[in-house]
């Protein structure tokens, strides 16, 4: 590989979750100071992470979606006493879940080590919530008003 000495070190499924030098199934290794680049901290691709197992269950659309919406409306259905008063309330607080949600799925496009991509998406989502809030903006109420009828 480019006049360079390498070894060529089979690689196992588990493998494609990290961003490793090499091709295909095979680990690159310079023969030069191999025990530092053993020593070297391998980073977990999000690409990869979000592939296979339980990466792809949490990243996946169904879930995060769950995630996003489910416990907001499972407390707003609790405290309803009626369908209109679910949706009621659902206009008060869903609007800011699926903002925040949206800019977490736009940060989780990123491509980098994914404890980094995990960590700036739920950053932005919380941005997002704080910023929708009451005490910030109160473009939550504002948005609720609007989607009831209110303004």
């Amino acid at each position: 590989m480019g006049g360079n000495l390498y070894f060529e070190i089979p690689a196992n499924s588990q493998a494609s979750l990290y961003r490793l030098p090499g091709r295909g199934s095979n680990l690159h290794v310079a023969a030069f100071n191999t025990a530092k680049a053993m020593r070297a901290t391998a980073h977990i691709d999000s690409a990869g992470y979000s592939s296979r197992g339980v990466g792809k269950v949490l990243t996946g659309a169904k879930l995060g979606g769950a995630l996003a919406f489910g416990p907001q409306a499972y407390l707003d259905a609790t405290e309803a006493k009626s369908v209109s008063e679910f949706f009621q309330k659902s206009a008060y607080t869903q609007p800011t879940n699926a903002l925040a949600f949206g800019v977490g799925v736009l940060v989780g496009g990123l491509t980098g080590p994914a404890i980094v991509v995990i960590a700036l998406s739920l950053g932005a989502g919380l941005a997002v919530q704080f910023v929708m809030s009451d005490d910030f903006s109160g473009l939550g109420t504002t948005l609720g008003n609007f989607l009831t009828g209110k303004d």
